[in-house]
């Protein structure tokens, strides 16, 4: 067996060494994508989990809440538990820092005693009594990671200006923290202040974020858990610390499932490769089966060596795609980061984390994948008797019978995706959604041989036309080689419904997201807190400014936003209390269902909510049930008055006017504020103004309509840069798929060349003859992969979208995605026809016809 891969195989990739790095890289791009974006999305999440074990330190179990945090007296309650061996409280902030801008810093405020038995804090030189003393007395006084200093030249003494919401805040450096323990955290972006300054600094007076506890070793957590569950206000959560790991993991756990579904797209337009490369390697060698199987060779073992060089393919893609992947990696994390910042927890990933695991199911993957592939030109190769070893004409005879069972098959496969598309998820996970996008593909290629043939004869008598002989002769190679060009083109195919598809649910996503931006954003003016980029909705404005805003002489209405986020049956929502009747009288909310009257009404006036379709979907809640909320003032059921159409978040919002929720929560703070202009020309005066008032004291935006929808849709596409790239790499592996098969060609065609020069046919002749080939592959490809794009389209919109984040998509099928698929189909399969072109042009005559 060994023997007979080396003679076999082995000499045959040597021999076709160019063919079989084609298949390699294609393979490898394959593996590449897929490597690096779980590469790219387990870095993220380690980061994160790196910050999380490292400000947790030796902390057992946290007393936490959402939002505003709860009162300071609480922690004597907790500290007095028994089995809690040390306590410590805690209050902590995402500061801004002026330069750089936009740099985000972790800062807790902590008692420096307590908090040392938490947490491993060493200083640079030790950290002398004076600075320490300083650290406690000064209430500018911060400590930061060396990491963080030698980035911006900073020093013991050095002046760091911050953000702190609306405000500019400026701290001085007493001491400078080595890389160990909580300085890891955030990538270095750490800083320490003394609870008490942090609590003023924070606007948190009075006020905890949480209390960290350390048990003695005899008592259980879940024990204490109970306790402390008891004797605490219902609003605050006891848990592990790494508990918010998991939760951030099932938080993304819809974007990690959909990008990984996308890029296991490349390793399937793969499949076609090597199958292609097997079907073809298998075909020129027919001769050499056939001796072999005279000679005795059994079936078994010529199909184990069909096989062997599949895996041996799987494996060398494998390992040059892990290499690619990596450095690719390196360019995705940064938009995975991103990403992942912009719509679900601040991340700050700058270094691959590198999982062996994922390194081996990269080549696990692609070996297997590669023996399906070659599984069926194996059994093919395997099953040539020794007569019919020497006629090509044998092979498509068959193929030509299987055509019509392919189509079957294919139809088959398409009413399977039907059934599929229609079931519902499993464990919140769109499975059968991602079968039937795969059903689909599987349905459109086995119809590929049928679908080539149809288009061909629809098509080849207007390319002879227009081209001639060559175009003829083209359409006449392309129908008679089906064996080949089929899979070529199925690969194309697959490619081109994934770019079509993905543009389409992109595209149709963006357009309603502009619709709605333009229904639901219509204040002329927004201000926020300069801060709100990376303090988020922990960052609020002045209440000057808000004072000055609600009498300022050209506000026609003004609205008052406060966001929180709470947490809802373990999973983090967004409450966003607005002064109702200016949110939806002035921003026109698009209801599910209802009246808009009698829902204003409702929560006006009854103090009822109206959730996100999203929220709606993901608790499977509905207009007129009941919402249980833990409140500060403990629990509290609410009505829903309706559900409303949003796509702020994925994790789902909950509506509740403003006077209830300052009623309930206690909470006066205010994040953003809306203007609607009396007259909008005015709008660049006014803006100018408020800045202009408040400069000298406060850091505050202000964001015109038109700004911030652009802001929107930037973020927007910086969340689909990834999948615009992976569109992109399975449409280059196909691109090698054609030039792969279309070199195989020309060297089987060698013979009919050499006759067609000898009987005075031109070069340029086979060279148009062999563009004009490929251009017919690539338009049969382009109309089937459009057709299965169409399909994909729908099933990625309706079915996993729907299911895996709770966003109502509309469908728009905009022409430019066709105008710019068939325009790059017929650019991509010229260039891919150029070196097959010259190859086939610049054979001697007398070598190609010397067996005449």
């Amino acid at each position: 067996m060994i023997r007979l891969v080396r003679l076999f195989s082995l000499r045959h990739f040597y021999l076709e060494k160019w063919k079989s790095a084609l298949t390699i890289v294609g393979i490898a791009l394959g593996v590449a994508v897929f490597i690096s974006i779980r590469t790219s999305i387990h870095s993220a999440l380690d980061a994160f989990r790196s910050t999380i074990d490292h400000v947790a330190g030796k902390t057992h179990l946290e007393i936490v809440s959402h939002g505003r945090g709860f009162d300071e007296r609480l922690f004597l309650l907790a500290n007095r538990v028994d089995g809690v061996l040390a306590a410590t409280p805690v209050v902590q902030y995402v500061a801004q820092s002026v330069q750089p801008i936009n740099e985000p810093l972790l800062i807790l405020g902590v008692d420096i005693f307590s908090d040392r038995i938490f947490r491993s804090y060493q200083f640079q030189g030790g950290g002398d009594e004076e600075n320490l003393l300083q650290f406690l007395l000064e209430p500018t006084a911060i400590a930061i990671t060396r990491t963080f200093a030698t980035k911006f030249g900073l020093d013991l003494g050095s002046r760091l200006q911050l953000l702190i919401g609306s405000r500019e805040v400026t701290f001085t450096v007493r001491g400078i923290m080595e890389e160990e323990g909580p300085a890891k955290a955030l990538g270095g972006n750490f800083a320490i202040l003394d609870i008490a300054h942090a609590q003023e600094a924070f606007g948190k007076v009075g006020l905890l974020d949480r209390i960290d506890l350390i048990l003695t070793p005899e008592i259980s957590p879940d024990w204490i858990s109970e306790i402390l569950r008891r004797i605490l206000p219902d609003q605050l959560t006891v848990r592990r610390p790494q508990t918010r790991n998991s939760q951030v993991e099932n938080m993304i756990g819809a974007f990690r499932l959909n990008l990984t579904a996308l890029s296991f797209v490349s390793l399937f337009v793969g499949m076609f490769l090597i199958y292609n490369s097997m079907s073809i390697s298998a075909i020129r060698r027919r001769r050499e089966i056939g001796i072999l199987r005279s000679l005795g060779v059994s079936e078994k073992m010529v199909l184990l060596v069909f096989l062997t060089e599949g895996a041996i393919l799987g494996f060398l893609g494998a390992v040059l795609g892990i290499g690619i992947g990596l450095i690719m990696a390196k360019f995705t994390l940064a938009s995975v980061s991103k990403t992942v910042t912009a719509l679900y927890i601040l991340v700050k990933a700058e270094r691959l984390s590198i999982s062996p695991s994922t390194l081996i199911l990269g080549v696990v993957i692609s070996v297997l994948v590669s023996v399906i592939s070659a599984a069926g030109p194996a059994r093919e190769a395997s099953k040539t008797r020794p007569r019919e070893a020497l006629s090509l004409t044998h092979l498509e005879r068959k193929v030509a019978l299987q055509t019509g069972k392919l189509l079957y098959a294919g139809f088959g496969a398409l009413s399977l995706a039907l059934i599929f598309a229609l079931q519902k998820p499993i464990l919140g996970k769109p499975l059968f959604g991602f079968a039937a996008a795969f059903l689909i593909l599987v349905g459109f290629s086995l119809i590929t041989p049928a679908g080539t043939r149809w288009l061909n004869t629809l098509f080849g008598p207007a390319v002879g036309k227009l081209f001639g002989i060559e175009g003829r002769l083209a359409s006449h190679y392309l129908q008679d080689s089906l064996t080949r060009t089929a899979i070529t083109i199925a690969a194309l195919m697959t490619a081109l419904a994934m770019l079509v598809s993905i543009s389409i649910m992109i595209l149709s996503f963006r357009k309603t997201v502009e619709i709605w931006i333009g229904q639901a954003i219509t204040a002329d003016i927004i201000l926020t807190p300069a801060g709100f980029a990376v303090s988020g909705w922990d960052a609020y404005l002045p209440s000057e400014v808000i004072d000055y805003s609600k009498e300022h002489k050209d506000a026609e209405a003004i609205d008052l936003i406060r966001v929180s986020e709470i947490e809802y049956k373990g999973r983090p929502v967004l409450l966003w209390a607005a002064l109702t009747p200016v949110l939806l009288h002035q921003n026109r909310l698009t209801f599910v269902r209802g009246d808009e009257t009698r829902i204003i009404e409702r929560v006006t006036q009854g103090g009822e909510l109206i959730v996100s379709e999203t929220f709606s979907l993901k608790f499977g809640v509905k207009e007129g049930e009941s919402l249980f909320l833990q409140t500060p003032r403990g629990p509290k059921t609410f009505r829903i008055a309706a559900v409303f159409y949003d796509y702020t978040t994925e994790n789902g919002m909950i509506i509740i006017d403003l006077d209830v929720y300052r009623r309930i929560w206690n909470d006066l703070r205010i994040n953003r504020v809306a203007l609607f202009l009396r007259d909008t020309s005015r709008l660049e005066t006014v803006r100018t103004e408020l800045v202009r008032r408040f400069s000298h004291k406060y850091q505050i935006l202000a964001v015109s309509n038109r700004e911030l929808r652009n802001e929107i849709l930037q973020i927007f596409d910086q969340t689909f840069a990834i999948a615009h790239a992976l569109k992109v790499i399975a449409f280059i592996v196909a691109i090698l798929g054609i030039v792969n098969s279309m070199l195989a060609l020309v060297i089987e065609r060698e013979r009919d060349f050499g006759i067609l020069r000898a009987i005075g046919t031109f070069k340029r002749q086979i060279q148009k003859m062999t563009l004009l080939e490929a251009q017919l592959m690539g338009m049969v490809s382009f109309f089937l992969g459009s057709a299965s794009g169409i399909l994909l389209s729908l099933v990625l919109i309706y079915v996993i979208n729907k299911q895996s984040f709770g966003w109502t998509i509309q469908f728009f099928p905009i022409p430019s995605v066709f105008i710019q698929s068939i325009v790059l189909v017929i650019v991509a399969a010229f260039l891919a026809g150029l070196i097959p072109a010259h190859t086939a042009a610049k054979k001697q005559v007398a070598e190609a016809v010397k067996m005449e």
